[in-house]
């Protein structure tokens, strides 16, 4: 077809409008479907279990700790801790569940990092139930200690409450979730939450 001059002398126009519905559904498209993360969030150490019905957390006067839980394993520590680190790690992992011999036979064995505390070095089941009860306690402390404070003054107290967010990885068993949600309860801890991957369904 020619878009020349027509022997009237008027000339052929393009016409845009399919060209512009489809660069505005591509764009449409990737929008809705582009899995958009903060870098404060993203942690590739855990691999979070998707979900399509996840609910955001209130907000308030909470204390949110993440705990990233997930079955040890030595290659996935030694990418990220020096061997001083490492050497550490290993006084209290068994050496079974080092190698790989306890996950290839069916067992896991938790870690636990919680990065606030630090943010790369795991810790038993030991050593996370000794240090949950430190935070929780020291938790009710601060509280007992603004209530007073704000008594004082004569004004009104909210205490903080403590919220521990576990990170569990695909694949953990659900006994290790579990076990944090019974020592939470036994700190008195009432606030525990699970992160998973929010599934993007696009338009």
């Amino acid at each position: 077809m020619s878009h020349g001059p027509s022997a009237s002398g008027s000339s052929a126009e393009p016409n845009l409008t399919p060209l512009l519905d489809v660069v505005l559904q591509l764009l449409m498209f990737f929008v809705l479907c582009a899995d958009f993360k903060r870098a404060d969030r993203k942690n590739p150490a855990v691999d979070l279990p998707p979900s399509q019905s996840a609910v955001a957390r209130s907000p308030g006067e909470k204390d949110v700790i993440s705990v990233n839980l997930r079955a040890y394993r030595d290659k996935d520590y030694a990418r990220v801790l020096s061997p001083e680190e490492m050497d550490e790690v290993k006084r209290y992992f068994p050496a079974a569940y080092r190698s790989g011999s306890a996950e290839r036979a069916g067992e896991q064995i938790p870690s636990f990092v919680v990065p606030r505390k630090n943010f790369r070095m795991p810790m038993n089941l030991a050593q996370f139930a000794s240090w949950l009860k430190s935070t929780a306690e020291e938790n009710r402390k601060d509280n007992e200690k603004g209530e007073k404070e704000a008594a004082a003054k004569n004004k009104k107290f909210k205490p903080v409450e403590l919220v521990i967010n576990i990170r569990a990885e695909e694949g953990i068993t659900y006994e290790h979730v579990y076990k944090i949600r019974e020592l939470c309860q036994q700190n008195n801890i009432t606030s525990v939450t699970v992160s998973v991957k929010t599934i993007n369904r696009g338009g």
